[in-house]
């Protein structure tokens, strides 16, 4: 599942340089909705298999500080090169209206990735609000989707635990209308970005559904494993391989397939339009296209997982989304600042945030992970 984590980080880059060498493929917000089914997937993966023999203590202990383990050291080191050469956000303007209250949330928004909290607190200030929130208190822009998996990986010991997949599904269904009802409602259209894609509890409805599928691909394979009458195979992985992965795969294909042919073009990124779906008109606040897209990719995720789960190859480049996605942007201030035209910008970005991501992962992330598998998953 790696290349699809790399893919949808790669996606991300593109949307924030402006049309080039290397074409956009669609729209950014969707690609970080698939991350967070996949996320959603892989902590209900952690919590069934990594944490299932420790105690709660343990459990609690040992989860959370693989999490900030897992994201604070590349952000961190990110957010300092970036705030002493590159950028320092609206530091600025703050210290000059002299407003301790931005200067606290600007503080504490990039510091604990701080986001969502920091426009709670700013929101309805008499000053600076729209310029804050035009820019928003954070240098790493696009960190605003950590700030969301931080509050996901909060709540998981709580609500991945539950073993009863009607629960899930019902919170699922409250989040979505939660989403409903803030979409049509909204009193300033400005705000309709965060309603849909920044407010962790309407979010919340894709990570778990990331859950519910490890949980469908946890139940398939403890069945296919069975004794089955399906040409006599037992405990084979062929089996494993017709009962599941080449029924689910064809079955996602055919569906892509036909809502290709019946919606469109999914290349449209010139707005929040793709599969000819219309973002203020569609339902609960984004196109109507979109909701199948986040399902075909919750479908698919198991089948990757399952395929890739031994590759070295896939599981190295699935390392290197979580570097890209947290320094492209700061390549992007670089690239502009030596003046680099704006048809390659897309394309060095790329190759700069590549080399960037492979000396992080190599340097950094990979020792860390050594380090967290051996300290927090043992029993």
């Amino acid at each position: 599942m790696g290349l699809l984590r790399f893919f949808l980080a790669y996606v991300v880059l593109l949307a924030h340089c402006p049309e080039g060498l290397l074409p956009k493929i669609f729209h950014s917000s969707l690609a970080v909705q698939c991350f967070f089914t996949i996320s959603g997937f892989y902590m209900q993966l952690l919590v069934s298999e990594k944490y299932k023999n420790q105690n709660p203590t343990q459990f609690y202990k040992n989860f959370y500080l693989s999490r900030i383990f897992r994201i604070f050291p590349i952000y961190l080191l990110t957010l300092l090169i970036t705030f002493l050469f590159l950028d320092k956000g609206p530091i600025d303007t703050i210290l000059l209206a002299e407003d301790i209250k931005a200067l606290i949330v600007y503080i504490t928004s990039n510091l604990l990735i701080d986001f969502s909290i920091g426009e709670y607190l700013f929101y309805g200030s008499m000053n600076t609000k729209d310029f804050l929130y035009a820019n928003n208190f954070n240098i790493l822009i696009q960190s605003w989707s950590l700030d969301l998996e931080i509050i996901f990986y909060i709540l998981t010991p709580f609500i991945l635990t539950v073993r009863k997949n009607s629960i899930i599904f019902l919170l699922i269904f409250l989040c979505i209308v939660l989403r409903f009802i803030l979409a049509s409602n909204d009193y300033n259209y400005s705000f309709s970005h965060f309603w849909t894609h920044a407010f962790f509890p309407t979010e919340l409805a894709t990570f778990l559904l990331g859950s519910l599928s490890y949980r469908f691909y946890a139940y398939s394979k403890e069945n296919n494993l069975k004794e089955t009458k399906l040409y006599n195979l037992k405990d084979n992985y062929l089996n494993s391989l017709i009962n599941y992965n080449f029924i689910l795969f064809s079955l996602i294909i055919s569906i892509t397939i036909i809502f290709l042919l019946l919606f469109g073009n999914p290349l449209n990124t010139n707005n929040y339009n793709f599969f000819g779906g219309d973002w203020d008109k569609g339902l609960y606040g984004v196109p109507n296209s979109y909701w199948i897209v986040i399902l075909l990719n919750a479908l698919i995720i198991p089948f990757l997982f399952d395929f890739f789960k031994n590759s070295r190859i896939d599981s190295f480049i699935g390392h290197l989304s979580y570097p890209m996605y947290i320094c492209h942007f700061s390549v992007i201030i670089f690239l502009n600042k030596i003046n680099i035209e704006n048809y390659y910008l897309s394309f060095f970005t790329f190759l700069l945030t590549l080399f960037i991501s492979i000396i992080l992962v190599l340097c950094i992330e990979k020792p860390i992970t050594k380090y967290r598998h051996n300290k927090f998953y043992k029993s």
